[in-house]
């Protein structure tokens, strides 16, 4: 009754506060401080979608380009010129990842599937489209001439592959028909060679040196890496037989 209204409402405060912190562009800010306060929000809401379903009718389209427009900004702002070392520029990735894991559960949620997958052009294929230019990019990040673009590059692909592998695993015919326009499996097959070969460079250097932002990586994370460009080939033998 009136607690459950209560709690609702709530919700939709604390959402709305949050969207806003998303949104804004604080002039008194510096680059690095502004991006830290929108990965610790990404999170926030993440954990909300995952834990409140009432929240997945939250998003609304404004909220959709807000995400869309941040998971793309490493292209206008160039972080790895504007930011003051690695792990600062480690803070933009890590808000990518929790927005890429925010489209994924939007975009596999059955409660959602009339907004996200009700046709060709709904706005599961605005998510699929930002998902693959991002995957592009992601290829393009092991070009940067700082320590630890490798291991940025492999962070996220590895969760774009994972969300990818998740809205298209089954046989829905309208996800199918995004799949094909956008040419989901042709992205997969150009960019997980590359994948593999960056798990394996980040694994010989994983117990010698410190990279993603002065910490380490495990032998833990490049077992998920490697795991995930497993399941990558077979999600792409899975697709080619169909």
């Amino acid at each position: 009754g009136n607690s459950n209204a209560t709690i609702k409402n709530g919700l939709q405060w604390c959402w709305w506060e949050l969207g806003s912190i998303l949104n804004s562009s604080s002039p008194n800010s510096s680059y690095s401080d502004n991006y830290e306060s929108k990965s610790h929000v990404a999170s926030v809401m993440l954990s909300l979608l995952r834990s409140q379903p009432e929240s997945l009718t939250l998003v609304d389209s404004p909220t959709l380009d807000c995400l869309l427009a941040l998971l793309l900004s490493q292209q206008q702002q160039q972080p790895s010129k504007k930011m003051e070392n690695n792990s600062k520029e480690s803070t933009v990735v890590q808000m990518h990842c929790h927005i890429i894991a925010m489209l994924g559960v939007l975009c596999c949620s059955e409660e959602q599937r009339p907004t996200y997958h009700s046709s060709a052009t709904s706005m599961g294929a605005r998510v699929c489209r930002a998902l693959l230019e991002r995957l592009r990019s992601a290829s393009d990040d092991n070009n940067h001439n700082h320590a630890n673009a490798v291991t940025n590059s492999t962070i996220v692909t590895h969760e774009i592959l994972n969300v990818l592998m998740d809205i298209y695993g089954d046989d829905d015919e309208i996800k199918e028909e995004v799949f094909r326009k956008e040419d989901v499996l042709g992205h997969f097959q150009r960019c997980l060679p590359g994948f593999k070969r960056r798990v394996k460079k980040v694994a010989a250097t994983a117990a010698s040196g410190p990279v993603g932002g002065g910490g380490f990586v495990s032998r833990e994370e490049v077992d998920v890496w490697s795991e995930a460009a497993l399941n990558a080939s077979r999600f792409i033998k899975y697709k080619k037989g169909r």
